[in-house]
């Protein structure tokens, strides 16, 4: 789900990036805007649809934000899943593989995922390649484990990046 909310800074405060969807022409630089992305789930851990603008509110500094649109998102989803297993992240990974058991719960079966996990610089892998097999990410990620090494997320999150604007390789459904 996308909503749009208005920025309510003057022309001196501090601008707000517009969609990267919109056209030049179509950017209003005396009002800017943001765009936000919200997941939300109940008390079973499921994701409510149909929610409407009332349904949210958004603050900045303190202040309400008018939100100007909401859409929900209804194509297959694309997203990887890239988890920290440093000794770093050793009191918190019970809590991130629940997050990330989570969202594959949620996945519709033409959602696409991948799993990569890093320790140090050199150790970042993919665990399970894009699928759309929830129960193999789940399953994989059940298998994480905390090792020793300092946390790489820079290098880890370039590297998941990069992976996200290459074409599929692997066939989907594996």
């Amino acid at each position: 789900m996308t909503a749009q909310a208005q920025n309510k800074n003057d022309a001196k405060g501090p601008k707000a990036s517009l969609p990267k969807c919109a056209k030049e022409e179509d950017k209003d630089y005396s009002n800017p805007q943001i765009s936000l992305n919200a997941l939300v789930y109940d008390e079973q851990k499921m994701f409510v649809k149909g929610l409407s603008i009332k349904d949210f509110q958004v603050f900045e500094d303190g202040r309400e934000q008018k939100i100007l649109a909401l859409e929900e998102r209804v194509g297959p989803l694309r997203l990887g899943l890239v988890v920290d297993n440093s000794g770093s992240l050793r009191s918190q990974l019970g809590l991130v593989l629940g997050l990330g058991q989570l969202i594959t719960k949620n996945l519709r079966p033409d959602d696409e995922v991948y799993l990569m996990r890093f320790i140090s610089s050199e150790k970042i892998e993919v665990v399970k390649d894009w699928t759309t097999d929830k129960t193999g990410i789940q399953k994989a990620l059940a298998g994480l484990y905390v090792e020793g090494g300092q946390s790489a997320v820079i290098d880890a999150v370039y590297l998941g990046s990069d992976k996200m604007t290459k074409p599929l390789s692997a066939t989907p459904g594996q």
